[in-house]
C-alpha cells in the first residue's frame, strides 16, 4: 500500500495526468508474480514509462520544491505526512492553520523588503506558496505580517512551537530567498523518505526489463522509413486497433518486427512492407481479426495464423474495392 500511495502522490506533485490510473491499477495484478510479489511489484512500477511512470527521486525533488503547495488540493495531507513522519503521537493538522513565513501581503513592510533585498517582489512571487515558505501554527492572526525575527521570538512563535515543521525556523537569523530554498531542500529530503520510490538491484530489474532494453535500440521510423503512404495508413489503422484492445498492451519495436504484448507476453508481430502489412499471431493469443493467405483458404487454421493486408491504389480505395495479397 505504501508503494501505491507513493506512486499516486509523487505523480500528483509532478503534475502527471491521472486519467490512466484506473487502467494502470486494473492491470497491475497481471504484472505481478505471486511467488515474488514485492519484487515484481517494484519492477512493474519501475518499468512504467511516459505518463504511467513512477517519478524517481530526482524528478520528485525538482517538482516538490517549486510546487504551489498552498493551492494544492492535497496540501493538508502533504503537511500532515511531513509533520507526523516517524512520530508516535501524531498532530492533527486540521487543528492548525497554514502560515506563510514570508507574508502574502503584496505591500510588504520596509523590514521585509530589506530582508529580501532589491528583488523582493520577484522573490515573494516565486516562493510565496512553495513548501519552503509554509508551516503550521495556531497563532496565525498574531503572527500576521510581522518581521521574521518577531515571528520567531514572540509567544506562540516558531521557537515556542511544538510543531516539528517549525524546528528548523527557530535557529534561523534571516528569512530570504536562500533560506527558503535551503528549507525546501530539507523538506524534500524528508519527503523522499515519507513517499519512497521502489528500489531494485540493476541485475534484478534487468530480468524483468530485458525486452524494454531491446526496444530502446529501434524506433518505428526504422521500419516505416520509405513505406508508401497507403501502406503507412493501413499500418497506423491496425496499430491503433491493437493498442486500443486494452490499457496493458504495449508496443515493442524490434530489429525484425514490431511486437505487441500484454502482461509481458507477445501476442502479435507486425512487419510493414512496401505494398502490404504482414502480421503474425503468437501463442494463439491474438485478439485482432486475422485472415489467412488466399492459398490456405478452405484449410484448417494454423496454430500461428498470419494476417495479410494489401495496400490498394487510391482509386481502388475510393471505390471500396478490396483484395488480398497473393
Amino acid at each position: 500500500m505504501k508503494l501505491v500511495e507513493s506512486y499516486v502522490f509523487r505523480r500528483a506533485i509532478c503534475g502527471i495526468p491521472t486519467n490512466s490510473l484506473n487502467k494502470t491499477f486494473a492491470n497491475l495484478s497481471k504484472e505481478i508474480d505471486k511467488d515474488r510479489y514485492l519484487e515484481s511489484l517494484k519492477a512493474a512500477f519501475l518499468l512504467k514509462d511516459s505518463y504511467r511512470r513512477f517519478p524517481l527521486d530526482e524528478e520528485f525533488r525538482r517538482e516538490f520544491v517549486v510546487k504551489d503547495v498552498y493551492n494544492f488540493r492535497n496540501r493538508n495531507y502533504l503537511l500532515r505526512k511531513l509533520e507526523n513522519y516517524d512520530r508516535k503521537e501524531p498532530v492533527k493538522v486540521e487543528d492548525y492553520t497554514i502560515e506563510h513565513i514570508l507574508p502574502q501581503n503584496e505591500d510588504l513592510s520596509p523590514a521585509w523588503r530589506q530582508e529580501l533585498g532589491e528583488r523582493w517582489r520577484e522573490v515573494q512571487k516565486q516562493y510565496l506558496h512553495t513548501v519552503g515558505n509554509l508551516t503550521l501554527t495556531g497563532y496565525n492572526s498574531e503572527l500576521s505580517d510581522r518581521p521574521f525575527h518577531e515571528k520567531r521570538d514572540m509567544k506562540g512563535g516558531f521557537r515556542d512551537s511544538p510543531i516539528r515543521l517549525n524546528r528548523g525556523l527557530a535557529n534561523r537569523e534571516h528569512w530570504n530567498e536562500d533560506e527558503i530554498r535551503e528549507r525546501a531542500d530539507e523538506l524534500a529530503d524528508l519527503a523522499i523518505q515519507v513517499w519512497r520510490a521502489p528500489g531494485l538491484p540493476a541485475e534484478v530489474l534487468a530480468q524483468y526489463g530485458e525486452e524494454e532494453q531491446e526496444e530502446q535500440q529501434y524506433t518505428l521510423e526504422y521500419h516505416l522509413n520509405g513505406i508508401p503512404a497507403a501502406t503507412l495508413e493501413m499500418f497506423e489503422h491496425l496499430r491503433k486497433r491493437i493498442l486500443n484492445l486494452d490499457a496493458s498492451v504495449k508496443e515493442a519495436v524490434r530489429q525484425d518486427s514490431i511486437a505487441y504484448r500484454s502482461t509481458n507476453i507477445n501476442f502479435v508481430r507486425v512487419k510493414p512492407r512496401s505494398s502490404y502489412v504482414l502480421g503474425r499471431a503468437l501463442r494463439g493469443a491474438a485478439q485482432v481479426p486475422t485472415a489467412p493467405p488466399a492459398s490456405s483458404l478452405g484449410h484448417p487454421p494454423r496454430p500461428r495464423p498470419r494476417l495479410f493486408l494489401r495496400a490498394l491504389p487510391p482509386q481502388a480505395r475510393a471505390s471500396g474495392e478490396s483484395r488480398r495479397a497473393p
